[in-house]
């Protein structure tokens, strides 16, 4: 009996537990206040006024959601709620504590009263009439589709002005107005007047067109035909060209009593009679003809002549021709480092022919079915389309498209380099002069969008590098000047470069340089670049892979050797004029002015005696983008560059008929 009492107790307050767990554990209150009204842009119509109202829930810490939706919002804080229409009604809504689902409140919002004012009643009626409807044909007597009219309104009972509905034109009272033109196909409608004192005075009155007033086309009495025969061509004097070929025929009109034309001719034709017909050129197509009656307009005839075939014969190649290309090899052209000036040469073989070929544009012949190397090429030109033409007949020919190898040239490659968000720094190289002495040469791009302000380069504590001096204005290949502090104390012990004007941004480079003496050799320099308006950019270059090393873009320009001698065959006690000059080692040339900000240069030609040479100007990127001819005089000969240049390092490139070529650099600034 006790173990029954004992489990009867126990059952009892797990029961209690029970109930008491289902019970709200946070309740929560909610508050509406600022109740208001809005006329939604209606101040007239109070139907479709709207109320807003603030709402504040208090109770617990976390967040609520009025049910059904599920945004949430957080506790002790006013949120606005609009949009309300007040002729809905008082709005009821069930607040719920979103951590406890059983803790809710229920909060009932009583709208205001509209805040639109209805207009009063009209207290002048007011009356619209109408008269005189009139049709007008729009200029087109024969089509009724587009007919309109207008008609007079006259608007009497109050004192100043009125409107159409929907319109913002003002009329007066007791004045008549011509209205339209309004289209007849239209219809019937309604027009409604109002008075611009009190908008409840208002009048409607029907609208109804009248009849169109154009009269359709006359129907043709007399039907006219057209019979066309005897097409014939003519190859207009020229028999192998047909593009000028024409034709002409024989027309007959018939049905007509007294005499046709052409639309839009002012000629006339006899029925029953055949004329004849053009010249009218072949190459146009189908030539339509409208045939009307001169007596009744509304009697025409169509006729379409389909031109005869040409009778012109063109000539056609009687031995086709078909070429192809192998070998396709590569030549550093005597400057291993630079791939600019890379060329290409190949053998073509071209078979079906009987005599020679020739390459469209050249008069060297070559015999078919025998390779033959043509060349160079530049590869920096790319694709190349070669037109093959038989010597025999220039009407045989075809065409190869080559795509040149890649370069053979292997410019050298950075000694170091870091990238560190948009900024990009490349040891180029570290040139050790006879005393020892070190020039860092470091090249910086900017990929950022905003201009870097200075570049400044870790020197050791205490040195002061030998150029450029303190002050001294620095000019970077691409013509951008820098003033140069040496040393510099910020952000580091260096030397500084701080662009004076335009600095670089989006990509753009510049390279500078500075000499250390001959005791100073860094194994890192710690490069920190400032972008605007006061971004810092900072990486190490490690010097480990440039100990003397010379730098593959300098500020003054690389040196690069000019051409070789070759054999002089042009000796002995007969030397034969025709054999070629000997190159001479020396050779060489200049460009003044350097840098330059575009337009004419002048080219110092030295070290060549009366040989013929070639002028090549390339892009930055290699692009080949003038060449010329110039013959060594001992005179500086004028060469023009082409407009529209951007700033940047370009390369002249001179090629000797007997020797190497030989290239400089060309600095073009703004």
């Amino acid at each position: 009996m006790t173990n029954k009492i004992r489990f009867l107790l126990l059952a009892l307050l797990c029961l209690s537990w029970t109930i008491q767990a289902q019970n709200c554990q946070s309740p929560i209150t909610a508050t509406a206040s600022g109740i208001t009204c809005n006329d939604n842009g209606t101040q007239l119509d109070s139907l479709d006024d709207t109320f807003a109202f603030f709402l504040m829930v208090t109770g617990d810490s976390t967040s609520w959601s009025i049910e059904p939706d599920s945004t949430l919002y957080s506790y002790d804080t006013t949120f606005s709620f609009t949009g309300f229409p007040i002729s809905g009604g008082p709005l009821t809504l069930v607040i719920i504590n979103t951590s406890d689902s059983l803790c809710t409140d229920t909060v009932v919002v009583t709208p205001p009263p509209p805040c639109s004012v209805p207009p009063p009643a009209c207290s002048t009626p007011i009356t619209a009439g109408i008269d005189s409807i009139l049709c007008n044909d729009n200029g087109t007597p024969l089509d009724s589709l587009d007919d309109t009219y207008t008609f007079l309104l006259t608007v009497t009972g109050a004192a100043t002005t009125w409107s159409i509905a929907g319109d913002s034109l003002i009329f007066l009272y007791d004045t008549t107005y011509l209205a339209g033109p309004l289209p007849i196909s239209a219809g019937a409608f309604d027009l409604i007047v109002v008075d611009n004192d009190n908008m409840a005075c208002s009048d409607t009155i029907g609208i109804t067109p009248p009849g169109p007033c154009s009269s359709p086309a006359a129907v043709c009495q007399t039907p006219i035909s057209a019979t066309v025969d005897s097409i014939m061509c003519s190859d207009n004097g020229t028999p192998l060209d047909s593009l000028d070929d024409t034709f002409t025929f024989m027309i007959t009109v018939t049905g007509g009593a007294n005499s046709w034309s052409v639309a839009g001719d002012s000629l006339v034709f006899q029925y029953d009679t055949t004329y004849l017909a053009g010249p009218f050129p072949i190459n146009v197509g189908p030539t339509d003809l409208v045939l009307v009656d001169n007596d009744d307009m509304a009697c025409t005839d169509t006729v379409s002549i389909i031109p005869p075939g040409p009778c012109s014969v063109p000539p056609m190649c009687q031995t086709p021709i078909t070429a192809d290309f192998a070998n396709i090899l590569c030549n550093d052209n005597g400057t291993p480092l630079d791939s600019l000036d890379d060329t290409y040469t190949l053998d073509l073989t071209v078979s079906g022919g009987t005599t020679t070929w020739s390459i469209a544009g050249d008069t060297l012949m070559f015999p078919y079915d025998t390779a033959a190397t043509v060349g160079p090429f530049q590869i920096s030109a790319g694709p190349l389309s070669l037109a093959i033409v038989d010597n025999a007949d220039s009407l045989c020919m075809d065409t190869v498209m080559v795509t040149p190898p890649p370069p053979c040239s292997v410019p050298p490659n950075a000694c170091d380099v870091k990238e560190i968000g948009c900024m990009k720094y490349e040891l180029l190289g570290v040139a050790v002069d006879s005393a020892q002495r070190k020039t860092y040469t470091i090249m910086v791009t900017n990929n950022c969008s905003n201009k870097m302000i200075y570049a400044a380069f870790q020197v050791p504590d205490g040195v002061v590098a030998k150029s450029p001096d303190n002050d001294a204005m620095y000019s970077a290949p691409s013509g951008r000047e820098y003033l140069v502090r040496n040393p510099n104390f910020s952000p580091m012990y260096s030397i500084r470069f701080k662009s004076v004007a335009d600095s670089i941004a989006d990509g753009q480079s510049d390279v500078f340089e500075y000499t250390l003496p001959a005791q100073v050799d860094p194994d890192y320099i710690l490069v920190v670049t400032r972008v605007a308006p006061k971004i810092f950019y900072q990486a190490h270059l490690n010097t480990f892979g440039c100990k003397d090393s010379t730098s593959q873009i300098v500020s003054n320009g690389p040196t690069i050797p000019g051409p070789k001698a070759g054999t002089n065959t042009n000796t002995g006690p007969n030397p034969d004029p025709n054999a070629p000059v000997p190159a001479d080692p020396n050779g060489t040339f200049a460009v003044y002015p350097n840098p330059t900000v575009g337009g004419q240069v002048m080219i110092d030609i030295f070290g060549w005696t009366d040989q013929q040479l070639e002028l090549q100007l390339f892009s930055p990127k290699g692009e080949l983008l003038k060449t010329v001819t110039l013959l060594s005089t001992g005179f500086m000969q004028p060469f023009e560059l082409p407009t529209g240049l951007d700033a940047g390092i370009y390369w002249l490139k001179l090629i000797p008929a007997n020797g190497k070529p030989v290239v400089q650099q060309l600095v073009i600034q703004w």
